[in-house]
């Protein structure tokens, strides 16, 4: 008897990039130890993120790779962003206030 498993359907998450991922995972410990586990749930605004995102791409596009505060690559930071604004979307956390004007950014 041979083993047979269908796998045709599920989620490849052996696709996900480990390197990235860990790279992410350094910027979401930093914010750990800063601000608390987790503490990225409470914030209500969800346009926080998309600013703090864009605050961090921006420092990349104008050539800063690291982030002085963090010691942690600015992509992964941005990273970590979207994949908060993502949760907050697909969880319903927050206000959904990212079709607000950027000048109302808190």
């Amino acid at each position: 008897m041979s083993f047979v498993k269908d796998d045709a359907l599920k989620i490849r998450t052996d696709l996900l990039p480990a390197s990235a991922l860990m790279e992410v995972a350094t910027v979401l410990t930093f914010g750990a130890r800063k601000y608390g586990a987790g503490n990225w749930r409470k914030t209500p605004s969800r346009a926080r993120y998309l600013a703090a995102l864009l605050r961090h791409l921006f420092a990349r596009m104008g050539g800063e790779r690291i982030d002085r505060e963090s010691n942690c690559p600015h992509l992964a930071h941005v990273a970590a962003c979207a994949l908060f604004l993502v949760s907050c979307e697909v969880e319903e956390l927050g206000v959904d206030d990212l079709a607000e004007r950027p000048e109302a950014v808190p």
